[in-house]
């Protein structure tokens, strides 16, 4: 009895061992698979993250695109260089601000106050020497008159010399800007440089019109032209650099379409 019993309960226990094993296996081919899994979902993870990254470069790619658009579609006369012929083509003419012809003739109406110069306010000027007062008699002298004023502007070339005279040393010091025998003066340069910068003229018209200017007195070269502009352009570097700053530490910078060359 005690030998029969003895046998099952080994029998039981090898069938029990064989299950646990079988458990193992079965155990370790699902930890397998799940391993493959995770592997497998971790690639397609990294996979995705590299699509959303380039739908991401992609995106803003095109917000800046459409973002260059729209100003470029927004440029007209008064934000660019575009002339005023660009501006709203599909719009008929006298429509761009819906006013319909008043039938009235142009220039100023009746009842509205003018803005021409008056004759108090060439006397004076007159007498503040704003104007070089000049008289043309026409008639005889002596008798009642009618004053009217022509407004004009003569140009004369006038040469300066600068006489330097010895000190108590018995030297002749004489400063930077005129150690040359014959220099031009501060108002033509200043007329040079304006042409050049604010009315972005070539450096020949503008010796041209200076040339013109004085009646043909002056023959100044394009050199002189170009070098009066490179000396400003080095005297206002500091200038030019300090308002550079300030645009770059500036919160909103307007800018504008109008193209330029530099250097060439």
């Amino acid at each position: 009895m005690g030998r029969n019993y003895s046998r099952d309960i080994y029998r039981q226990l090898q069938e029990f061992m064989e299950r646990s094993k079988k458990l193992e296996r079965g155990l370790g081919s699902i930890k397998t698979e799940q391993r493959a899994e995770v592997t497998r979902l971790t690639e397609r993870i990294s996979t995705l993250e590299k699509e959303v990254d380039s739908i991401q470069r992609e995106n803003q790619r095109l917000t800046d695109d459409n973002e260059r658009m729209k100003r470029i579609l927004n440029n007209n006369r008064a934000n660019s260089s575009l002339p005023p012929s660009m501006d709203e083509k599909v719009k008929k003419a006298n429509t761009y601000n819906s006013r319909e012809k008043s039938g009235k003739k142009c220039g100023g109406q009746k009842g509205n106050k003018g803005s021409t110069l008056t004759k108090e306010t060439i006397i004076k000027k007159i007498g503040t020497g704003e104007y070089r007062h000049k008289i043309v008699n026409i008639g005889e002298l002596g008798k009642k008159y009618i004053s009217k004023y022509v407004i004009d502007v003569e140009i004369q070339t006038v040469a300066t010399e600068y006489r330097f005279y010895e000190n108590e040393n018995g030297k002749i010091i004489i400063p930077e800007e005129y150690h040359s025998d014959v220099t031009y003066g501060s108002i033509i340069k200043s007329i040079a440089v304006g042409l050049y910068s604010e009315g972005v003229v070539s450096n020949d018209r503008i010796c041209s019109f200076i040339n013109a200017l004085s009646g043909g007195a002056l023959e100044i070269s394009e050199g002189s032209i170009y070098g009066f502009c490179h000396s400003f352009a080095d005297k206002s570097e500091g200038s030019i650099c300090q308002i550079i700053e300030e645009l770059l530490n500036s919160h909103i910078i307007d800018t504008d379409a109008t193209n330029v060359t530099k250097n060439g």
